[in-house]
């Protein structure tokens, strides 16, 4: 079956700092999560057991996708999307990844 994820059409563009050689480099202290930097944007990880309350210090686009996995047999995709909200902070949940872009599509 086909599978559609808006999510995978993120601009978030390309990682800053190359690979790392160890995940525990992306680990950020201050906000208790792993934390990957893009050239238009950042993606972070809460790997803890509880909701985490992470203050960003600057404004980022907080994405929302709709209508991921298996997509119709005519594929349509009309009911997937992309939503996002200005957040300068957030509310990150156990387990939870949030993506977050510098600037939006056009």
């Amino acid at each position: 079956m086909p599978e559609w994820f808006p999510e995978c059409g993120f601009l978030i563009w390309e990682p800053v700092g190359g690979i790392p050689s160890l995940v525990s480099s992306l680990w950020h202290s201050d906000w208790g999560v792993y934390a990957r930097t893009y050239s238009n944007g950042l993606v972070l990880v809460n790997p803890s057991n509880e909701t985490l309350k992470v203050d960003l210090g600057q404004r980022y686009h907080q994405a929302f996708p709709t209508g991921s996995g298996i997509a119709s047999v005519d594929v349509d995709v009309s009911g997937c999307a992309v939503d996002y909200l200005p957040v300068t902070g957030l509310n990150l949940g156990v387990n939870r990844v949030v993506i977050l872009l510098n600037q939006l599509p056009e």
